[in-house]
């Protein structure tokens, strides 16, 4: 973490995090500092991954299936309008 940031928080706008493809990701990003910071720009990384589950048929016949993509790892600047960092020590 960056200096004088001692906690963060992600409150993302679905309680579960589970997002389509090609939606907008939308959320709150919250941080606790040390001391009043200036920012113009956050950078976010982010573990890109979808894991999908499904079963066919019932009782001896039921076959379960398992799915899971790895899409890599992902970052991107996020331009700030307006970043106000308050001390919460």
């Amino acid at each position: 973490m960056s200096k004088g940031i001692t906690q963060y928080a992600i409150q993302l706008e679905r309680a579960n995090g589970v997002f389509w493809a090609g939606e907008t990701v939308r959320g709150t990003l919250q941080l606790t500092t040390t001391q009043p910071i200036k920012c113009r720009a956050l950078r976010i990384r982010w573990n890109c991954k979808s894991v999908c589950h499904w079963h066919r048929g019932s009782g001896d016949d039921r076959k379960d299936y398992h799915g899971s993509l790895d899409y890599g790892k992902k970052s991107a600047a996020v331009c700030v309008c307006v970043c106000v960092c308050v001390c919460g020590v």
